[in-house]
């Protein structure tokens, strides 16, 4: 991996003589806060692949390799790209604003005002508006979020660890 390239989609084995595939990535994950690569990993064994969830991969692959599995995961991440650029338009401020939809963490309705978080700032989005009004019109373009709490909207590619009761998103 080179700190100069920025990689689109990166199809990387588990098992490697020098560094196993979940180190790479996690390198690759560090060196420029990357989340918008699109990591498939690719396996002989299929046992203990969930610890590689919190490397937020696209896919796995059993090996051997098939040409038709790795073209319809190429045809997915095509759609997925296409769906990343979508964005919302907002009055902030009494300004449109327009945001792409996979910057947004998670959005949480507080006393008539909604908070969007959004990834790589702490920068906080606020407006005035229904939550179900925006979850309405999030889910006519993006079917990654869902509404965890009366009060949260989260975008699953972001989530990091989740139970019955608790949804994380990074620390």
């Amino acid at each position: 991996l080179r700190q100069s390239i920025k990689y689109n989609i990166v199809f990387m084995a588990v098992e490697m003589k020098i560094m196993n595939g979940d180190e790479a990535i996690r390198i690759l994950r560090e060196l420029e806060d990357d989340e918008n690569t699109y990591v498939v990993f690719m396996s002989s064994y299929t046992d203990n692949l969930t610890s590689l969830f919190s490397l937020h991969p696209f896919d796995f692959i059993v090996k051997p390799l098939d040409k038709n599995i790795i073209m319809n995961i190429l045809r997915k991440i095509k759609l997925s790209m296409s769906r990343n650029r979508m964005s919302i338009s907002l009055t902030v401020n009494r300004r449109n604003v327009e945001i792409f939809l996979s910057e947004i963490k998670y959005i949480q309705s507080e006393a008539h005002k909604l908070n969007i978080h959004l990834c790589n700032t702490t920068e906080i989005i606020t407006c005035y508006m229904k939550l179900n009004e925006l979850f309405c019109l999030i889910q006519e373009k993006n079917l990654e979020f869902i509404r965890v709490h009366a009060s949260y909207i989260v975008n699953k590619q972001y989530v990091t660890k989740y139970t019955k009761k608790f949804v994380s998103i990074g620390e």
